[in-house]
């Protein structure tokens, strides 16, 4: 976390792997999009990689 605790850990990524680890909860991460989390840009890319819908 860049300013704290996090809440929950909606998924990972490893890029050290060939092709680049990526799990994520995609249920949890609209969940806490509706109620106003704001993903980085970086983290936004990834999300959009692993085909998480945005609105």
């Amino acid at each position: 976390p860049r300013d704290g605790r996090f809440l929950e850990e909606v998924g990972f990524w490893d890029p050290s792997k060939n092709p680049a680890v990526v799990k994520v909860k995609s249920e949890r991460v609209e969940h806490w999009m509706k109620q106003g989390a704001k993903p980085s840009e970086t983290v936004r890319s990834v999300l959009k990689k692993a085909g998480v819908k945005f609105s």
